[in-house]
Protein backbone atom coordinates (compact mmCIF):
# COMPACT_ATOMS: atom_id res chain seq x y z
CA UNK A 1 0.00 0.00 0.00
CA UNK A 2 3.01 2.70 0.77
CA UNK A 3 4.76 1.39 -2.08
CA UNK A 4 1.87 2.32 -4.44
CA UNK A 5 1.36 5.80 -2.15
CA UNK A 6 4.75 6.79 -3.22
CA UNK A 7 4.30 5.56 -6.86
CA UNK A 8 1.51 7.40 -7.09
CA UNK A 9 2.64 10.65 -5.39
CA UNK A 10 5.86 10.40 -8.43
CA UNK A 11 3.34 9.66 -11.20
CA UNK A 12 1.49 12.77 -9.60
CA UNK A 13 4.73 15.06 -9.74
CA UNK A 14 5.83 14.58 -13.37
CA UNK A 15 2.30 14.54 -13.89
CA UNK A 16 2.08 18.55 -12.38
CA UNK A 17 5.47 19.51 -13.51
CA UNK A 18 4.67 18.90 -16.87
CA UNK A 19 0.88 20.05 -16.81
CA UNK A 20 0.96 23.21 -14.83
CA UNK A 21 4.25 24.57 -15.44
CA UNK A 22 3.17 25.01 -19.26
CA UNK A 23 0.29 26.08 -18.51
CA UNK A 24 1.52 29.04 -15.84
CA UNK A 25 3.93 29.97 -18.53
CA UNK A 26 1.01 30.12 -20.92
CA UNK A 27 -1.13 32.49 -18.76
CA UNK A 28 1.60 34.87 -17.69
CA UNK A 29 2.44 35.09 -21.53
CA UNK A 30 -1.00 35.90 -21.54
CA UNK A 31 -0.92 38.23 -19.39
CA UNK A 32 1.91 39.64 -20.44
CA UNK A 33 1.18 40.19 -24.20
CA UNK A 34 -2.66 41.29 -23.17
CA UNK A 35 -0.01 44.11 -21.01
CA UNK A 36 2.06 44.78 -24.06
CA UNK A 37 -1.32 45.39 -26.45
CA UNK A 38 -2.65 48.11 -24.40
CA UNK A 39 0.59 50.27 -24.12
CA UNK A 40 0.85 49.90 -27.37
CA UNK A 41 -2.48 50.66 -28.27
CA UNK A 42 -1.63 53.57 -25.51
CA UNK A 43 1.42 54.99 -27.77
CA UNK A 44 -0.80 54.25 -31.21
CA UNK A 45 -3.28 56.85 -30.07
CA UNK A 46 -0.68 59.04 -28.01
CA UNK A 47 1.06 59.24 -31.49
CA UNK A 48 -2.15 59.70 -33.54
CA UNK A 49 -3.40 62.67 -30.98
CA UNK A 50 0.27 64.45 -31.46
CA UNK A 51 -0.14 68.10 -32.56
CA UNK A 52 1.86 68.65 -35.53
CA UNK A 53 5.60 70.27 -33.48
CA UNK A 54 4.48 68.64 -30.47
CA UNK A 55 6.70 65.75 -28.98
Amino acid sequence: MKQRIIDLAREARLWLRDIIIPAVGAIAFVAMSENAYKRYHAIMDHVRNRKPGQP
